[in-house]
């Protein structure tokens, strides 16, 4: 009768575990695009100077990587930065 009790404890504690286990192999991985002109500026300005970002988050790694391009600056890169 004990055992019978017992069983249903631990399938629930199995089931937890490799539930557990398996969570970085169900992480997420989050994209987001950027449009770079002028217009993201605040104030609004009006420049010859354009561009896009491409980022990806790897929730389970807490990993970003970030492609950027961008053509027509007055002048060299010389910073950039993300809000998130």
């Amino acid at each position: 009768m004990r055992m019978q009790s017992f069983s249903p404890m631990l399938s629930a504690l199995a089931v937890s575990a490799s539930v557990l286990c398996a969570s970085p192999a169900l992480a997420d991985m989050m994209k987001m695009k950027a449009t770079l002109d002028g217009a993201q500026q605040n104030p609004p300005i009006t420049t010859e100077g354009k561009g896009t970002a491409a980022l990806v988050f790897d929730t389970a790694t807490k990993q970003l990587t970030w492609n950027v391009t961008y053509s027509g600056l007055s002048g060299p890169a010389t910073a950039g930065h993300i809000h998130g």
